[in-house]
């Protein structure tokens, strides 16, 4: 089979022909354009009649499935072996074929899928053939394999280098970092739908982090799962085409046993194309996965050294991350009111620290969140305070949320909440272990990150010094 991966340099010359395996179909064309398409994406197999008005050597035979296509005349090399394949699909028309072969008139036969239920089959029959097609369950397993051991894809693989990159080792941090390769290639390439998915190397780019996805959760959820096209899917789901309807991002999906389906090409593409995405990929997952165990900082500080194990922005971004907390326990540890808090750092080096005032408090926040997430005056580092809560064993008490962001050379993240005792309880004031709620950092680095932070409450003295006598670490 021809790989798009092995035409290197100068283009060979061009030799039409058709080649398949249980995995895809792949046609080139005598003037060297090579389509693929794979027997999973297959909806439909028309045979447009050798007429004089289509200026045809032969009979065309079109095969097409989600955005792919691929247009054969029948004395095409290999065309004898593929037809021969074809015919063995359950409810190919045998009939309208042999009128096709037959017809002097400028027509097109859609001869597969049929637009009546072909008539019941014997169901030793019937299992023959279903078993002699690849499921969507070995589809995705061939994906998958095929990646972790460096094989090639028909069509290419876009993007292989960055993917390799990423890490694919089924962790949760993982997620943050196909996050963060979307974001480069959106902000980069600034991909456009149609043109995108035209093109098999892209389309395999997606589907492999579907599968990956897909895998990932039912691994964390200890599940199995099975993979469905789209009409399976909208069958077993018993979901109506309005609330499920067809295209690229229903083209595949995975129901748990364990309960719930899912449908990975939707965070995926809302990452690749929308700027900024409704839902990131690790936001996605958390419907169907447990939070992750908030990391709670042992009692003592971490080594402040740790911090210079970070990269320079990112322990910048956990240092603005400290210092806020520390404004915020300067209020609530003396009975002041910590409202909304916009931290920035401009590329001039100026600072800068601002209350968001708004007669609606979720709205003050909102706003502040929306800067952190467009950095319209294209600052260096932003954090974000505000009052919150936190559920620790059940149990929801306050907590002091701090959110920090650096822009620049890549996006890097942290979100800690240090929940505290409310100055009027009957015992007072109390500050508890800080939760790690979402970063960039892999977990290795947490123990860095948290020195950072505190690196950053140290610059102010008053968040120090009630951290230093009003700490309880029995939560």
């Amino acid at each position: 089979m021809r790989f798009l991966s092995r035409l290197l340099g100068k283009k060979p010359q061009a030799q039409a022909g058709v080649v398949f395996d249980e995995q895809s179909i792949t046609h080139t064309t005598a003037s060297g354009n090579v389509e693929t398409l794979y027997w999973h994406q297959l909806q439909q197999i028309s045979i447009i009649t050798n007429a004089p008005s289509m200026n045809l050597a032969a009979n065309l035979w079109v095969l097409e499935g989600g955005s792919g296509m691929c247009a054969i005349e029948q004395d095409t090399n290999g065309m004898e072996a593929l037809v021969q394949r074809l015919a063995q699909l359950p409810g190919l028309d045998h009939e309208l074929v042999v009128k096709a072969m037959a017809a002097d008139i400028d027509h097109t036969f859609v001869i597969w899928p049929r637009a009546q239920a072909p008539a019941q089959k014997p169901a030793q029959e019937a299992a023959q053939e279903a078993a002699q097609l690849p499921t969507k369950d070995d589809i995705a397993q061939n994906f998958l394999h095929t990646f972790a051991h460096d094989g090639e894809f028909p069509g290419g693989l876009a993007f292989a280098k960055a993917l390799n990159q990423v890490k694919l080792d089924y962790s949760r941090e993982s997620l943050a970092r196909i996050d963060r390769l979307l974001e480069q290639i959106r902000t980069k390439l600034k991909p456009q739908p149609d043109t995108f998915i035209e093109k098999q190397e892209n389309q395999n780019f997606l589907y492999l982090l579907c599968f990956y996805l897909g895998e990932l959760v039912a691994r964390e959820r200890k599940s199995t799962l099975h993979w469905y096209a789209y009409d399976e899917l909208l069958q077993l789901t018993k979901e109506s085409a309005d609330a499920l309807p067809r295209g690229f991002v229903s083209s595949m999906g995975c129901i748990f046993e364990n309960g719930g389906y899912f449908l990975p090409l939707s965070c995926l593409t809302e990452g690749l194309f929308f700027d900024p995405p409704d839902r990131s990929v690790v936001m996605a997952l958390q419907k169907f996965i447990s939070p992750a165990t908030e990391m709670s900082l042992p009692f003592g500080r971490v080594t402040a050294g740790r911090a210079g194990e970070l990269p320079l922005q990112a322990r910048e971004a956990a240092q603005l991350c400290g210092l806020l907390a520390a404004n915020g326990l300067a209020l609530a540890g003396t009975g002041g009111q910590v409202m909304p808090t916009l931290a920035t750092h401009s590329r001039s080096n100026q600072k800068t620290m601002t209350v968001l005032v708004d007669d609606n408090f979720r709205a003050a926040i909102a706003s502040g969140q929306a800067r952190l997430e467009q950095n319209p005056e294209a600052h260096t580092h932003m954090g974000l305070l505000y009052d919150g809560y936190i559920t620790i064993d059940d149990f929801q008490t306050d907590a002091l949320i701090v959110e920090a962001r650096s822009y620049a050379p890549l996006p890097w993240h942290l979100k800690v909440a240090l929940p505290y005792r409310n100055i009027n309880h009957a015992q007072g004031f109390a500050v508890h272990r800080p939760r790690m709620i979402a970063t960039s950092a892999e977990a290795v680095a947490y123990e860095a990150v948290f020195a950072a932070f505190f690196v950053g409450l140290d610059q102010h003295p008053d968040g120090a010094r009630v951290w230093e006598q009003r700490r309880d670490e029995s939560v």
